[in-house]
């Protein structure tokens, strides 16, 4: 059951949270066709362009000319995806560059992250053999302090703690995604239990010093034909839903089978 397109909620009841999940999920190659897959996900159809936020933008113009460049690879380029200074990681030289899409609210993404993920940093990733890029596509209709969850990552960014933040966050969805209030003191214990500089760091996330990067993350999203979370691209080619560990094995490994 599809429950909602970006910005526009049709009028349909999850009874259950599974139920929002696409039931037809697919992998979309690069070449336009696609293939059905069995899958898990949050689906939020696209169609609607993005609105690009005005609140903090100063703050988000002098955050970006103070963070260094991200790294592009040559797929990233080809598909006009943007570097990230933090959520990334692996080796740039690589093969294979996977960007994976997500909502720190998705349930489904929780569950990449905790069973899936662990396996493709240990043999992919900590090896060299990938390039991994993180990229925020918040369901804001399902999970209303998403967004700010993605800004509070980015924010432990500027103190070196992306990561650690990135793994709390998927860790404790049900604690921190009710209301902005309740989502704005569970990020600031996150970072005092991470030694983040508190001021530094409650000045960020309420200037909202990464509102604007995370709208472009989002279009980036749209333009690659995001329409649920997780989305993965891999060398160009999609990879939708909470898959098993090795489907994305079997992706990596013929990406770079295949790649000269």
């Amino acid at each position: 059951m599809i429950c909602l397109f970006r910005g526009v909620l049709v009028a349909c009841l999850c009874v259950l949270l599974a139920s929002c999940a696409a039931t037809t999920p697919t992998t979309t190659m690069s070449g336009g066709g696609q293939t059905p897959v069995d899958a898990q996900g949050e689906v939020a159809g696209g169609g609607q362009p993005p609105t690009v936020s005005t609140v903090g933008a100063t703050a988000s113009i002098a955050a970006e000319a103070a963070r260094p460049a991200g790294i592009v690879t040559a797929s990233m380029r080809e598909l006009g995806i943007t570097g990230e200074a933090w959520a990334s990681e692996g080796n740039p030289q690589a093969a294979v560059t996977v960007v994976e899409f997500s909502d720190y609210g998705c349930p489904f993404c929780g569950r990449y992250v905790s069973s899936t993920y662990p396996i493709l940093k240990k043999q992919f990733i900590d090896t060299g053999k990938i390039f991994y890029v993180f990229k925020d596509w918040p369901v804001v209709q399902l999970h209303l302090q998403a967004k700010l969850a993605a800004e509070a990552a980015e924010c432990a960014g500027d103190q070196g703690k992306y990561w650690p933040m990135h793994d709390l966050l998927f860790a404790n969805q049900q604690s921190w995604d009710t209301t902005a209030a309740v989502a704005t003191a569970a990020f600031a214990r996150y970072a005092a239990q991470l030694g983040l500089e508190r001021s530094t760091f409650v000045r960020c996330t309420t200037g909202h010093m990464y509102a604007a990067e995370i709208e472009q993350d989002m279009a980036q999203g749209d333009h690659v034909g995001t329409s649920g979370t997780p989305t993965f691209i891999i060398n160009g080619k999609q990879l939708v839903g909470s898959q098993p560990a090795q489907a994305f094995i079997n992706a990596i490994t013929n990406e770079m089978n295949h790649t000269p």
